[in-house]
């Protein structure tokens, strides 16, 4: 009687059983493809992408937690931060040399013509995009269809960032989805490497943030923001 009680407690302590491959295709194609092209075919108003981003981040958070994956603990370390410091200071002057020779004009243009509401997007950008982006495109897709890349680690960093690049389809300009397609593979990568959504997210809004600041940001604002 015992064994068999202990036996039904384990069992309702134990993670839910990994879904078939089918629903895990269904689901993967639902939120990754299907979504952009909704709002490339204006098929979705434009109002409903952040509202849409959060109920995507909440259900990633919720079918994570279900798997005993932690989301909201603090995983940086040390050692990530001087080569972070690297990697953040050559894209961030790519940045700035961009936008320097294409479209000059707009260099610090947001900083100069509205400093509170540039302000507010660098304090609001970390948490309400990058992070929930990456717990969307790192944590929860790394670990919700591994088994359909059979754990291939660099299948599921190519596919993280062309997935991420594709999603900036919504944006209509070749600019938003190169810089993510680079952007993606670098998260990507690091993700992978240290499995760390602290530093993916950190890095992601630190691009973020500059590519707003130096005057890029138009091509990855829409309506919805």
């Amino acid at each position: 009687m015992r064994s068999k009680v202990a036996m039904q407690t384990l069992h309702a302590n134990s993670p839910p059983a990994e879904p078939k491959s089918v629903w895990l295709i269904i689901e993967f194609f639902a939120i990754f493809i299907a979504v952009p092209l909704l709002y490339l075919f204006k098929l979705l108003p434009n109002s409903s992408m952040i509202p849409l981003l959060w109920g995507v981040f909440l259900y990633s958070v919720l079918i994570l937690k279900a798997h005993r994956v932690r989301c909201f603990y603090w995983d940086l370390k040390k050692s990530m931060l001087l080569p972070l410091f690297w990697r953040a200071s050559a894209v961030c002057a790519a940045l700035i040399c961009f936008t320097l020779l294409v479209m000059p004009q707009n260099f610090l243009a947001f900083v100069r013509h509205d400093p509170m509401l540039w302000l507010l997007v660098m304090l609001l950008y970390p948490i309400l995009s990058a992070f929930t982006q990456e717990t969307i495109f790192r944590r929860f897709f790394f670990f919700r269809y591994r088994t359909l890349w059979h754990n291939n680690q660099r299948l599921a960093i190519v596919l993280s960032a062309l997935l991420f690049s594709y999603m900036h389809i919504v944006f209509l300009n070749y600019v938003a989805v190169l810089f993510t397609l680079v952007g993606g593979l670098i998260f990507a990568a690091q993700y992978r490497r240290h499995q760390s959504l602290i530093l993916v997210s950190l890095e992601h809004a630190i691009y973020g943030n500059m590519v707003f600041t130096v005057g890029l940001g138009a091509y990855f604002y829409h309506a919805a923001i």
